[in-house]
């Protein structure tokens, strides 16, 4: 019932706050990557040309776009066995998440039928991620893929057992390879850096990987993976926050301009990150007043900062009561992996970063509605 629910009101998503809007705009798909608009549009352009060509002809546009192979394969493969049609890629989407959020709340054990349904209620109508959910975009393949990595990464600590099952995890790299390679490490840490023989072979692996990445994945990660590229990042965002006053100055205050302050306010940056209020500071108010215009520009992203503030308000209660027992937290392995993971995200993307959050606000909220007591690993889980 959850999932047919889910499903529906999706779907109702898809056409109120996206296609409709966007067709009437004609820019459900777009041609190039328009920064009024989102990466979906294109992703979603070059899919349907993808789904419509020989396999000759589609292998350079599988690789059109930086960083962004997983997605076009996943959307274009949706469109060759079903047809070119969005809603398919919206079903697919409700289908992989909603199995990495079960696949994650199984994987806790919870006891409690009523508990369990809770839980589950609350993560599949997560307001940002269900508007997500609704479109051709990168962040619900993510985010489905990463659950159930880490679903077979609790499964594993729970049964005592070594094996971890690496399919999702291996599709999350070709996804967001960055993300892989971070939950990888830290899967695999206590073996990583066991020895030193085992250390070695993580460095050549990972070597080997970074060699192989541009060739395979046509992603040169080490090039992106410089400091300072961090800086110029923060430059770009700096260009972009020139509309808003507040935005600015606590970019000046906290941005990583040099390296020293890329070390001396990372704790700062972490906390601004996790809160990350400047949703808050872009009400749309305005928008839904010119949504009974029918503007097709200021109704999609009105319809963004719509479910985007909702999403802040649903999460910060949650946020606040992972702050409030922080040192309970770090002391679970899922609470070490939150605080390690957007300490690195908040550190490379800080101001225009609100969609990379949806990757930890999960964690946080099964961290807060779980407690985990590490007698002998993940022996226990009960809600607080």
């Amino acid at each position: 019932m959850l999932l047919i629910l889910k499903l529906l009101l999706t779907v109702l998503i898809f056409h109120s706050f996206y296609s409709a809007p966007l067709e009437l705009g004609g820019s459900l798909r777009t041609h190039f990557q328009n920064e009024e608009l989102f990466d979906s549009n294109y992703y979603d352009y070059v899919s349907a040309k993808i789904a419509s060509s020989t396999l000759g002809e589609s292998i350079g546009l599988i690789y059109s776009t930086w960083n962004s192979f997983g997605v076009i394969l996943y959307i274009s493969t949706i469109y060759k066995c079903f047809g070119i049609n969005t809603v398919n890629v919206v079903i697919c989407n409700v289908f992989i998440v909603s199995l990495g959020i079960i696949k994650l709340v199984k994987s806790l054990n919870l006891t409690d039928n009523k508990r369990h349904i809770l839980v589950l209620t609350i993560l599949l109508f997560m307001p940002y991620h269900v508007y997500h959910d609704a479109t051709p975009s990168k962040e619900s393949l993510t985010i489905g893929l990463f659950l159930l990595s880490l679903a077979e990464y609790i499964k594993m600590i729970v049964s005592k057992k070594e094996n971890y099952n690496f399919l999702s995890l291996v599709l999350l790299t070709l996804v967001r390879p960055m993300l892989g390679i971070l939950v990888f490490v830290w899967i695999q840490r206590n073996k990583l850096f066991a020895s030193g023989r085992s250390f070695i072979y993580f460095i050549i692996g990972f070597v080997l990987f970074f060699y192989l990445t541009p060739i395979i994945l046509h992603v040169d990660l080490l090039e992106y993976l410089k400091v300072s590229n961090i800086f110029v990042l923060n430059d770009l965002a700096q260009e972009r926050l020139a509309l808003s006053g507040i935005k600015l100055r606590i970019f000046e205050l906290f941005g990583a301009s040099n390296f020293l302050s890329l070390i001396l306010y990372s704790p700062v940056r972490l906390i601004i990150w996790l809160i990350l209020p400047f949703p808050l500071l872009e009400l749309p108010i305005d928008g839904v007043i010119k949504l009974s215009a029918l503007n097709w520009l200021d109704y999609v992203q009105s319809g963004q900062k719509l479910f985007r503030t909702i999403g802040v308000l649903y999460y910060l209660p949650f946020l606040s009561l992972f702050l409030l027992n922080w040192q309970r937290s770090v002391r679970s392995d899922l609470g070490r992996f939150i605080f390690f993971i957007s300490l690195l995200i908040s550190s490379y993307t800080f101001i225009n970063s609100s969609r990379y959050r949806l990757i930890v606000e999960p964690l946080i909220i099964v961290q807060v509605l779980t407690s985990k007591y590490e007698t002998e690993g993940i022996s226990s889980i009960r809600i607080v």
